[in-house]
C-alpha cells in the first residue's frame, strides 16, 4: 500500500491478490469468428467494404489490419495510398492443419498438426494454469512454425499478385499481420505480433544464398515463404498469447490474415493517427509520432 510518503509491503494471501488483479482486469473482448473458408487473395481497393456486413465479413476472411486499410483506401485520394492486397486466414489455417511436430499428447509422444497441439494445450490445465509450461510450449511452437513448409500453390499466387501490382518479382514488400485479434476499438494488439520482409525473386531463384535480389544492401535472402511463417507464428508468441488472455479473448478463435504493402525503406518516423481522441472520447483528431523506426508507436 502507498500513502503520499509512505509505502508499505504487506503479507497478502493468494486469494486476495488474485481479487484484486481481476479487479484490474478490462471488460472480456469478442473477436470476429474466422472465415477458413474464402481462399483468394483480393487487392485493397477490390475487397468488398460499403456496407457493415460486408466490412465484417472482411475482417473475418482477411483480418482487422487488412480489412480496414482496404476500407480506408476505397475513401480517400490515390495519391495517399500504398499498393497492397491481402492473404487470407484460410491459407494460415492451410498451414496449421498440414503441418505439425512430435509433441507430447496424454503422456505419450506423438505426432500432432500445429492445429491440433493448439486445441489440445486450450483445454490442457497444466497449460492453462502453469505460466512457465506455457511459456516453454509457446517458444517452442513457434520456432517449429518457421521450419514448416507452406504450399508452392500459395506462395506462387502470392509471386504472380506481387507481379501484377509492382509490375516485377524484385520489388521488396511488406508482409504484415493481420489478424482478427488485433486493431479493433476495445483491443489494439500493437506490437503484439511480427511483421517481415518479403522478395519473389528470392523465393523463386535457384539458390539459398543472398544478397537479396530485391535489396543487395541485405546480406541474405528475404523468401516470401519465411515472411509468411514469420508472420503466422507471432500469433502463438508468449507475448501475444498472455495480452490477449488478459483481455479475455477466446483463443480459439484467434488466426491469422497477412496485409501485403510497399515497404518504406529508410523510415524516418512512426506515426499513429486517430480519427477521434480514445483516450478522452472526443472528436479532436490525435496524432502520436516517435522519431525512428520503434516497432511500437
Amino acid at each position: 500500500s502507498c500513502e503520499r510518503e509512505i509505502w508499505r509491503v504487506e503479507e497478502t494471501t493468494i486469494e486476495e491478490a488474485e481479487a484484486f488483479w481481476e479487479g484490474l482486469r478490462p471488460e472480456p473482448v469478442d473477436i470476429l469468428e474466422p472465415d477458413l473458408v474464402t481462399d483468394e487473395l483480393v487487392g485493397l481497393l477490390d475487397l468488398p467494404t460499403a456496407t457493415a456486413t460486408q466490412r465484417a465479413d472482411g475482417v473475418a476472411a482477411y483480418g482487422s489490419k487488412g480489412a480496414n486499410l482496404a476500407t480506408l483506401y476505397q475513401r480517400i485520394d490515390e495519391e495517399l495510398q500504398l499498393k497492397g492486397f491481402l492473404v487470407p486466414m484460410a491459407a494460415y489455417s492451410e498451414f496449421m492443419t498440414q503441418n505439425g511436430w512430435q509433441t507430447e499428447f496424454d503422456g505419450e509422444m506423438t505426432w500432432l498438426s500445429f492445429q491440433e497441439t493448439i486445441d489440445y494445450w486450450l483445454s490442457d490445465e497444466l497449460f492453462l494454469n502453469d505460466t512457465p509450461t506455457r511459456r516453454a510450449s509457446l517458444v517452442s511452437l513457434t520456432e517449429a512454425m518457421l521450419e514448416g513448409s507452406v504450399s508452392l500453390d500459395l506462395m506462387s499466387a502470392i509471386g504472380e499478385q506481387v507481379v501484377a501490382v509492382w509490375g516485377d518479382d524484385t520489388t521488396m514488400v511488406r508482409f504484415r499481420s493481420s489478424s482478427n485479434a488485433e486493431d479493433s476499438l476495445y483491443f489494439s494488439g500493437a506490437g503484439l505480433y511480427e511483421s517481415a520482409r518479403g522478395c519473389v525473386a528470392d523465393q523463386f531463384d535457384d539458390d539459398d544464398v543472398g544478397p537479396s535480389l530485391c535489396d543487395s544492401s541485405k546480406d541474405d535472402e528475404n523468401r516470401v515463404e519465411d515472411a509468411l511463417k514469420i508472420v503466422w507464428a507471432s500469433l502463438w508468441s508468449n507475448s501475444a498469447y498472455e495480452e490477449r488472455e488478459w483481455y479475455g479473448i477466446d483463443h480459439s478463435l484467434a488466426a491469422m490474415g497477412v496485409l501485403v504493402n510497399s515497404r518504406s525503406k529508410g523510415e524516418l518516423v512512426n506515426i499513429v493517427a486517430f480519427s477521434g481522441d480514445p483516450v478522452e472520447d472526443d472528436d479532436r483528431t490525435l496524432i502520436n509520432a516517435q522519431d525512428g523506426d520503434y516497432d511500437v508507436v
